[in-house]
């Protein structure tokens, strides 16, 4: 799934012109989202409960601001 959501990003970039710095930081989010997509699947609620997980991880991390972890 993060390797289809990276090939994805990347083609819509390029046919959109985007710059690749935009287009990297695109990358590395999408990257994220599929990484920490089923991270409590084990959890009937794992959609929501993986959401809160995910953005307690990464609440507080220098790497990313507040509005690229709640689209996470």
């Amino acid at each position: 799934m993060t390797v289809d959501a990276g090939a994805l990003i990347l083609a819509e970039r390029s046919m959109a012109g985007a710059g690749s710095v935009f287009t990297q930081r695109q990358l590395v989010l999408v990257q994220c989202c599929g990484l920490l997509h089923d991270i409590k699947r084990s959890h009937k609620s794992h959609a929501r409960i993986g959401a809160e997980y995910a953005r307690e991880l990464l609440t507080g991390r220098p790497d990313f601001r507040p509005d690229e972890i709640e689209d996470i």
